[in-house]
């Protein structure tokens, strides 16, 4: 997240089999990442992110290693 804006950190709507969910927002941006309760060797954080003026949108998972995979989405 870029450094010198004013990140809002918010808790999301729980979805099945997850801890809640955060969500970080600032401006027409927003951040949302969610996991499943796992053993910390084996959480992937699931990350959207989000502008809405520019119309970005980017999802993938991160996991406990850092190794980042990019879901595609469907056409």
């Amino acid at each position: 997240m870029p450094l010198g804006l004013n990140w809002r950190e918010e808790l999301a709507p729980e979805m099945p089999f997850h801890l809640p969910s955060y969500r970080y927002t600032v401006e027409d941006w927003a951040v949302m990442v969610s996991y499943q309760f796992l053993a910390p060797k084996l959480v992937v954080y699931e990350v959207v992110i989000a502008g809405e003026v520019t119309r970005f949108h980017w999802q993938g998972e991160v996991d406990a290693a850092g190794r980042v995979g990019e879901k595609v989405a469907p056409s």
